[in-house]
């Protein structure tokens, strides 16, 4: 007998209130999918775009210029990973290098010094650097 009551004052309810059940509904629904939504926005960012030469060059410059009052460069090298470009280091002509990354999604200056200059991967003996550089090449 209760069961039937309670069953009762609930169709009563529903009867009653069932504009405002649909719209709490509703209500949730859009919830839910506002939820999704701003949950999935970070992602959009998380593309990384390359920093093509002249940028990396002006990065360089500026960063020694302000850093140890250098700004005339001497040469480049270049690094590639699977035919991408992952860095750039610029050697200055009184001495230090300035290694740049080639995408926006890591910090801009990776390495740096005021004196020596940067030689190829090739010619690198130390196996700490090596693997710095191996290191950044699969993050970037």
């Amino acid at each position: 007998m209760l069961k039937c009551k309670l069953l009762f004052r609930f169709f009563v309810f529903l009867q009653k209130n069932g504009r405002l059940l649909f719209v709490m509904f509703r209500a949730f629904n859009f919830m839910r999918m506002a939820m999704i939504v701003i949950m999935c926005f970070p992602y959009c960012f998380l593309y990384a775009e390359s920093v093509d030469l002249i940028d990396a060059l002006s990065v360089a410059k500026n960063f020694m210029k302000y850093s140890f009052k250098k700004d005339k460069i001497e040469n480049f090298v270049t690094f590639n990973s699977d035919s991408t470009v992952t860095m750039y280091a610029f050697n200055f002509e009184s001495g230090g290098f300035v290694l740049v990354s080639a995408s926006d999604n890591s910090d801009p200056i990776l390495a740096y010094s005021n004196r020596g200059y940067f030689q190829s991967k090739d010619s690198i003996v130390n196996d700490g650097l090596l693997c710095f550089l191996d290191d950044c090449e699969t993050v970037i």
